[in-house]
């Protein structure tokens, strides 16, 4: 039997596959992110979509009553009558997560954290942004944050990667190619 990751994996990609534009891709995240919300939060719900005994066709109508009311698009309504018939609607929180990260990828975007010793002035967060996107080649989405244990400068976390230009990042790099210098 195949892993939950692999069967959340193509689930994700499978939806990315059939939404086409940028903003189509993030208005399903929005609609579908609504729909794992009301799973969550409604008892009654989460027993009707996951009851053995319920027949099929009326956990699909019951479903498709809910997401009518809550605005969702066709597309989405599909997608989540897909995962009811498969029995997989508790993976959903995971599937929108893979979906997001594969969407970012796609679209080339993403999400960075920036630590500074102090806050960084406006014009100052626009050329930190604009230098890390054209390095990375990816649009990103930064927020902001006060270090008080950075010395000075700031550091950079985005995905898998960080960027550390702290005096302290620094001063650790220095140190390192000095002792490397002695060992050579």
């Amino acid at each position: 039997m195949k892993s939950n990751w692999v069967i959340v994996q193509k689930y994700a990609d499978s939806l990315l596959e059939v939404v086409n534009a940028e903003k189509e891709v993030d208005e399903m995240l929005i609609d579908m992110k609504e729909v794992s919300e009301a799973y969550n939060g409604s008892d009654d719900l989460r027993y009707v979509l996951t009851h053995p005994l319920i027949n099929v066709n009326k956990k699909l109508a019951c479903l498709e009553g809910v997401l009518k009311k809550m605005k969702i698009n066709k597309l989405g309504i599909n997608f989540c009558k897909v995962l009811v018939k498969a029995e997989r609607f508790e993976l959903l929180p995971k599937i929108l997560k893979e979906y997001e990260r594969l969407s970012d990828f796609k679209i080339k975007r993403g999400k960075a954290v920036v630590r500074s010793a102090k806050p960084l002035s406006h014009e100052n967060r626009g050329e930190l942004l604009k230098r890390l996107e054209k390095q990375l080649g990816i649009k990103l989405d930064a927020s902001w944050e006060e270090d008080a244990n950075l010395l000075g400068g700031f550091v950079v976390h985005t995905g898998n990667k960080i960027f550390d230009y702290s005096v302290q990042g620094q001063l650790n790099r220095l140190e390192h190619n000095i002792l490397k210098m002695r060992v050579q």
